[in-house]
């Protein structure tokens, strides 16, 4: 069993914390780049770590061997995934076929020397820490190993002024990586063992899992950082590495003492003593660092959230939207470090208005057929879901990452290209909605710079030009709702004055209707009813030929009874269609209406040969309504039937739910067409209104007002219950309504209670 020292696990922690990042990066972009980064990690990280570790502790010749062996083919693959990941950053590029077989070729021959032969690894010498005894062919490996880190860095120098300004900075640490294996790797692991001193090993694989982690932050810089926030990152760096380090130390530590001093029973106080001291470490580091940031740096990092929330208490009351321009752009120019910035409104993909500060009134932004390209061109935005552009960031993407774009995006971001490097822009930024972008924001170059603007200054101007695009929605709705409220306005007066004058003729017209309908039912009433009664008497008086007499006295009777119906059809069909109708709700006995009315109606139905039959269920429950309306409707409807039926019967039938009693009259006439039925309850609808004349003129058929259904259509609507009709022509008719259930108390309470007016004492 190997038994590892605090610095073998040391090394094996640091190891595997070096893969995090880059396989972190490579799991959020699958670039070629990215995954050979990450395997790069893997192999100079955990894997070289555990070699090394396992060769430091080896005690039997064979193994102490075989885990050289495994050391030195570790350095080929790191070496060749370092001539990989230099084809792909920050360009693609391809070697050229010399070149890569003589890479490849020695490295296949250094690989079969390290495995078949002693050319490479000699022999072990099993002391201290082990010693690896060299071969000639060791020599080989080292100018192989330092002509690929040397043509790495020459290649990419020689193309520098071809590289766009992030390119460029990620050369930087791009060479920050190549220079850390040189002063790490190349002493300790290189030139010390040619000597024998194998004690310093252990530098090689932190060294490469140093430059994993420089190589994978240069890979992934997209932005230029104030010098300020590079500080702050690289002292929270250190502060990070030396947590590691001392948690690391710390735990080592802990176990050797829990192995060597310490009894079952004192674990638990050795593992709370290394919490205790690790949480000190922690706690006591970061505050050693905020105070030294806050010491050093002072005021010279912005609030960027006291910014943003001074920009919304400044324009929060601001409802023009050219004043909100203004405001906004003059801001923005205040609050970040550029030259110039100006805000470009769009309506319909055209421009509505245009502000700009420190252009000294030159607005760069101009109308015509380069600004209609221009346009068109954004709508790529949307395609590929972006919100800003810079010029750094699109020269990156043209050169490096085109692949992710179709022809046409890339035809499209290459004129947007063109022209913010034609108005000297270094960013644009779009201003959007929910639906639709607004309009677009262009700053000019940083001062004293040809960098574009921090990380952190483009997140405040993303949150800032956000509360702007809300404060124009809010601006633009609050003018269309000015200008609504104006148009409705002279709407609402315009309508108010006819209004007012067609209910004062309306007025005027139901008060002189109500009069002539109350002089018309006076002067037919009276004269109709004397008459009656005269002719009753008369009845007292038969002496001569009784027989004509009576006949001719029951027409007389029988006119005067059809014109006091008629005239209280036309009272009811008033006071229906003015809504002046009186229902007082009781309890009724259906059963006895539905029999009374049958039997009213027997001699009129005897006379055309017509039975009257009346199938009512005998449970038919009570009904809540008005008795003497209910009486009207089924005399109307019994009296109606009777009048279109020339043979058969008139049968009357009842069921009834929950809720309903539903009574149905049913005839044997003509029936009725169907394209009638949706008629019939009109006011004056007749069917077959009309008959022909002589003169080719229609003249308007006798017998009937067309009142009768109206009316009986309208007191069953009145009274809460439906009615509809299911006839077909040569087999008769239903009418059919419905009344509701009486249901004791709560059935008048419910009533009263959905009229507001009754509740209130304002209906009588």
């Amino acid at each position: 069993m190997i038994k590892m020292t605090a610095l073998d696990l040391l090394l094996i922690i640091l190891g595997f914390l070096a893969v995090v990042p880059p396989s972190y990066i490579y799991h959020k972009n699958r670039g070629k780049s990215y995954k050979i980064l990450m395997l790069l990690s893997w192999v100079a990280g955990p894997l070289w770590a555990f070699s090394i570790v396992l060769f430091r502790n080896s005690t039997e010749l064979a193994r102490g061997i075989f885990y050289a062996q495994i050391i030195y083919t570790i350095s080929l693959l790191l070496g060749l995934f370092f001539y990989l990941f230099e084809q792909y950053f920050p360009r693609k590029k391809e070697h050229s076929f010399i070149l890569n077989f003589i890479v490849y070729s020695i490295g296949g021959i250094l690989l079969y020397c390290i495995w078949r032969t002693d050319l490479f690894v000699a022999d072990v010498i099993l002391k201290g820490t082990n010693i690896v005894v060299l071969g000639p062919i060791y020599k080989l490996w080292m100018v192989w190993m330092l002509g690929i880190f040397a043509f790495g860095l020459i290649n990419i120098l020689i193309d520098y002024r071809n590289l766009g300004s992030i390119e460029k900075k990620q050369l930087k640490y791009f060479i920050l990586a190549i220079v850390l294996p040189v002063v790490g790797v190349v002493p300790t692991n290189a030139i010390l063992p040619m000597l024998g001193i194998y004690e310093y090993i252990w530098i090689g694989p932190i060294t490469m899992s140093a430059m994993t982690i420089v190589l994978t932050y240069g890979i992934t810089s997209r932005y230029t950082e104030s010098k300020y926030d590079f500080v702050r990152k690289f002292v929270e760096g250190i502060a990070l590495l030396n947590y590691i380090f001392s948690i690391s130390f710390l735990g080592v530590l802990t176990l050797d003492l829990i192995e060597k001093h310490s009894k079952e029973k004192d674990v638990f106080i050795y593992v709370i003593i290394y919490i205790i001291l690790s949480m000190t470490v922690y706690l006591g580091g970061k505050w050693i660092i905020e105070l030294f940031l806050k010491k050093a740096l002072g005021d010279k990092v912005l609030d960027y959230t006291k910014v943003r929330d001074r920009y919304l208490n400044k324009t929060a009351a601001i409802l023009n939207h050219k004043v909100l321009l203004d405001e906004t752009v003059k801001y923005l120019y205040n609050t970040v470090s550029i030259t110039w910035a100006e805000i470009v409104l769009l309506e319909k993909n055209k421009v509505k208005s245009v502000s700009s500060f420190g252009l000294g009134g030159d607005v760069k932004v101009r109308t015509g057929s380069d600004m209609t390209i221009f346009l068109d061109s954004l709508m790529v935005l949307n395609d590929i879901g972006e919100v800003y552009l810079n010029t750094e960031l699109m020269e990156y993407t043209l050169n490096n990452e085109y692949e992710k774009h179709s022809p046409k995006e890339l035809k499209r971001l290459e004129i947007i290209f063109g022209k913010l490097k034609k108005w000297e822009a270094s960013e644009m930024i779009l201003i959007k909605n929910d639906l639709d972008t607004q309009g677009f924001c262009l700053l000019g170059y940083k001062k004293n710079s040809s960098s574009s603007i921090s990380h952190k200054e483009r997140l405040l101007l993303l949150s800032i030009l956000k509360a702007f695009s809300l404060g124009v929605s809010r601006a633009t709705m609050h003018t269309q709702l000015e200008d609504v409220n104006k148009f409705l306005q002279e709407k609402v007066n315009e309508q108010t004055k006819e209004l007012q004058s067609k209910i004062k003729l309306l007025q005027e017209a139901r008060r002189k209707e109500r009069d002539m309908i109350d002089i018309m039912g006076h002067e037919l009433r009276t004269p109709a009813t004397i008459v009656k009664l005269n002719v009753e008497l008369l009845e007292q008086y038969i002496n001569s030929n009784p027989k004509e007499f009576k006949k001719y006295l029951d027409r007389a009777k029988g006119a005067i009874e059809n014109e006091i119906k008629l005239i209280n059809t036309l009272l009811s069909s008033a006071k229906l269609e003015g809504d002046k109708i009186e229902i007082n709700k009781e309890r009724i006995n259906i059963k006895n209406e539905i029999d009374m009315s049958l039997h009213g109606h027997e001699i009129v139905a005897k006379e055309k040969n017509l039975e009257l039959i009346n199938k009512t269920d005998i449970n038919t429950p009570d009904i809540y309504g008005d008795k003497a309306r209910t009486v009207e409707i089924l005399n109307n409807l019994i009296d109606n039937a009777i009048k279109y039926t020339d043979k058969g019967s008139i049968t009357v039938e009842t069921s009834y739910d929950t809720e309903y009693v539903t009574v149905k009259i049913i005839d044997t006439g003509n029936g009725i067409p169907e394209e009638e039925i949706p008629k019939l309850g009109q006011k004056f609808y007749r069917i077959n209104n009309y008959i022909g004349s002589n003169d080719g003129l229609d003249i308007v058929r006798p017998g009937g007002t067309g009142l009768g259904l109206y009316v009986t259509f309208r007191l069953v609507e009145v009274m809460g219950g439906k009615i509809w009709v299911e006839s077909e022509v040569g087999k008769g008719s239903k009418f059919i309504f419905t009344l509701p259930l009486y249901k004791g108390v709560d059935n008048e309470i419910e009533d009263d209670s959905k009229d507001m007016f009754k509740r209130l004492g304002l209906r009588k």
